[in-house]
């Protein structure tokens, strides 16, 4: 009777204390298959949690602080044995077949960054107060070489391009660029079969109509909003403000917004009711 006490004891114990420390688990790959991207982003890094790694990502960070068993360490030195290689690369790898296969286009541009969405204009506009921001958009940047001509053409001799899409007839780039002035601009390029067919303003400031002359006094902005399911394209009118000062004789107040919302699908863009 008292074996049979400590027994059960000692599998409380064991039982407690694998609840606050956590089991890690090796999964097969029939497991894994059965996992969405961010699951198994979780499950990857997880190696990295259990040595004790401090993570850059705010939602690993948050993530994995939320279990019990998790010590962050900024002094640990990580080391992973063959096995855990081994089974890194088993989940790197069912990642990148699940993004090629199921990325929606949108998403794509994000694939080596899920916390990139949305993404606005400020995130190149800010560059220079805060290169860190632009730091995030790199894993998506294509090569000059492998550039349509006409996409490269439009920006006018320097800039940079992402593909955001990984359709197979459809693509779709982001250019920013200087082009004719110090006006920073944003353009997003559609191609079919690596032709050309659209381009679509993302982001210019002080446009005129055809004629100059005004448009509701003078000029609108245009913005826009990438997000995991739409890209929003706003046209901001402004006006000068009343009674202005020397001191702010340029500011400027917005009458109106029109807004266009795409659907960037594997046809082109689609406008969304």
């Amino acid at each position: 009777m008292k074996k049979l006490v400590f027994l059960i004891f000692v599998l409380i114990t064991f039982l407690c204390k694998a609840q606050e420390s956590g089991i890690f688990k090796y999964l097969n790959i029939n497991e894994m298959k059965t996992k969405t991207l961010k699951e198994l982003r979780i499950i990857r890094n997880e190696v990295f949690a259990r040595k004790g790694y401090v993570f850059q990502s705010k939602d690993l960070q948050e993530y994995f602080s939320k279990q019990i068993w998790y010590k962050a360490d900024p002094n640990s030195e990580i080391q992973l044995s063959t096995k855990e290689k081994v089974y890194i690369n088993q989940i790197k790898n069912l990642e990148k077949s699940l993004l090629q296969n199921n990325c929606s286009c949108i998403n794509c541009i994000g694939k080596q960054n899920i916390n990139l969405l949305p993404l606005i204009s400020a995130d190149f506009l800010e560059v220079d107060k805060n290169p860190d921001k632009f730091n995030k958009l790199k894993p998506a940047q294509v090569n000059y070489t492998d550039m349509n001509p006409i996409v490269n053409g439009n920006l006018c001799g320097g800039g940079y391009a992402w593909n955001i899409t990984c359709f197979t007839n459809i693509k779709y780039q982001l250019m920013f660029y200087v082009c004719h002035s110090d006006n920073l601009l944003l353009k997003l390029a559609v191609l079919k079969d690596d032709k050309s067919i659209d381009f679509i303003e993302l982001y210019d400031s002080s446009l005129y109509d055809e004629d100059g002359g005004n448009i509701i006094d003078g000029f609108y902005d245009v913005d826009f909003k990438l997000d995991e399911n739409y890209l929003e394209v706003y046209k901001i009118y402004r006006k000068r403000i009343d009674n202005p000062t020397e001191d702010t004789q340029f500011d400027t107040k917005e009458i109106r917004r029109e807004i266009t919302k795409y659907s960037l699908s594997k046809n082109g863009l689609v406008i969304v009711k």
